[in-house]
């Protein structure tokens, strides 16, 4: 496979930088050029690749081009995996992260010479379990990478826990320090991040232990053509909206000052009502409108006339099925895949190839969340978000699957008239994260689009 010039450039100097951050763009080749190293650096020697449970797959493909035996323990439970390990199983390991935390006194044992963490992002949480295992791993391979397109979502304190990984003399071995000279916490929740010190030193560390590509250094600007269509209530659903904001006053005058997660569950309640349904108090989903669905059909009816292919992101497991009820009903005589959580490995990769080689129109319904990793798209033209998940990264990385060099792509974009998806677009729009965003709005703005109605 021809490498590009980026590739070729950072494989070249591996020897020189056996530990090191990739951070480049979606679909750039981050797996090729890492495996390519391991290929010519550490041949027959043991190593683990950590991934997403949905990218593991792709891992064992491109190991084995590579001409390394991989090993799919994220297939395994962990007693089997645990078994593996101590009888000093040979090739290169791949686990997913959840396994990693409870694997790791067998993985010590195991003293792999590689280590690679894809998504490196998921370890940016100096607490969590899978952040420590990591560290604790980190101290004996002779190469490593971590790799991501989004190092730090959220802030520079994302840096610390993957960057200490490659190297921990600069970065510091602990979190504290680093945060005392980079970071500005807020006095009474020192866990919330509201600004940087010594911000060009911060990026000259980052750019001597890290390889930075940018999908436009490579293919030039991006081609993508935003519509944003406009969807009204149903005068009931509109109603039933109204009364579950003055529910929200009501109970927010009476409460006082009310918890975040408390604002999210109505923020959460709120969009899928605008999405067409509500849960009653038995938990069952029941339909309210069709607004945004019919909106999505009627587009449909041209991407599908001129032969062209779609993906249409959602959030709720809810939308996706009736999404695909309904399009397959519209459009019997297209093929329709679907992918959501509960999608197993195969079908994921039977969906992902169904639009690549679908001769004419094709249609993905697919779940944000479980679609923005480790899938191609790259031949749709069209990505359709029905509903918005709270995460800029998420949003980014599920777009960028229908991504392909100098060809337009189109994204459009399905909000409700004066609801809270006009909220939630301009906080993702500005990168704020929900629980800032929400910390500092009135429930009107939240819940009617900043007072445009």
């Amino acid at each position: 496979m021809e490498l590009y010039p980026w590739q070729k450039k950072v494989i070249e100097e591996s020897v020189r930088y056996p530990k090191r951050a990739l951070f480049a763009a979606p679909r750039l080749g981050k797996t090729l050029a890492t495996t390519t190293m391991m290929a010519n650096l550490i041949p027959g020697e043991n190593s683990l690749v950590v991934a997403p449970l949905s990218v593991c797959g792709v891992w064992k493909g491109e190991l084995e081009q590579q001409g390394i035996r991989s090993q799919p323990l994220y297939l395994a439970s962990l007693v089997e995996a645990a078994s593996a390990l101590y009888e000093g199983v040979d090739g290169a390991v791949i686990l997913n992260y959840d396994k990693l935390p409870d694997l790791l006194f067998a993985l010590k044992k195991w003293k792999p010479q590689g280590l690679v963490f894809d998504e490196s992002h998921l370890l940016k949480n100096p607490q969590s379990a899978r952040s420590k295992a990591a560290r604790r791993l980190a101290t004996s391979p002779t190469f490593l990478r971590i790799l991501t397109g989004t190092p730090s979502p959220n802030h520079y304190g994302d840096l610390w826990a993957q960057m200490t990984l490659v190297h921990p003399e600069v970065w510091g071995r602990t979190w504290t320090p680093f945060a005392q000279r980079y970071l500005i916490r807020d006095a009474i929740y020192p866990s919330k991040i509201i600004g940087h010190n010594n911000v060009p030193e911060l990026r000259g560390m980052l750019n001597a232990d890290a390889d930075i590509v940018r999908r436009e250094d490579v293919f030039g600007p991006d081609t993508w053509q935003v519509v944003e269509r406009m969807v009204d209530l149903p005068e009931g659903a509109r109603k039933a909206y109204d009364t579950l904001v003055k529910e929200w006053l009501l109970y927010h005058e009476q409460a006082g000052e009310v918890s975040v997660d408390h604002t999210l569950k109505r923020l959460i309640r709120l969009q899928q009502l605008c999405s067409g349904y509500l849960r009653n108090e038995e938990g069952q989903d029941y339909q309210m409108h069709s607004a945004k669905i019919d909106a999505v059909l009627a587009d449909l009816d041209e991407i599908v006339e001129s032969e062209e292919k779609a993906v249409i992101f959602h959030r709720f497991t809810w939308e996706g099925d009736h999404l695909a009820e309904a399009i397959q009903r519209r459009f019997p005589h297209v093929p329709v895949f679907k992918m959501d959580g509960n999608t197993s490995s195969s079908n994921r990769t039977a969906g992902e190839a169904g639009i690549r080689d679908c001769p004419t129109s094709a249609i993905m319904v697919a779940q944000t969340r479980t679609a923005a990793l480790g899938i191609s798209f790259a031949e749709a033209t069209h990505a359709l978000f029905v509903s918005q998940s709270f995460s800029f990264v998420d949003e980014e990385q599920a777009r960028d699957r229908v991504y392909k060099p100098g060809v337009n792509r189109c994204v459009t974009y399905y909000r409700c008239v004066g609801t809270v998806d006009e909220f939630i677009a301009k906080v993702i729009a500005n990168k704020t994260g929900i629980h800032d965003a929400v910390t500092h709005a009135d429930i009107r703005e939240m819940s009617y689009g900043f007072l445009r109605r």
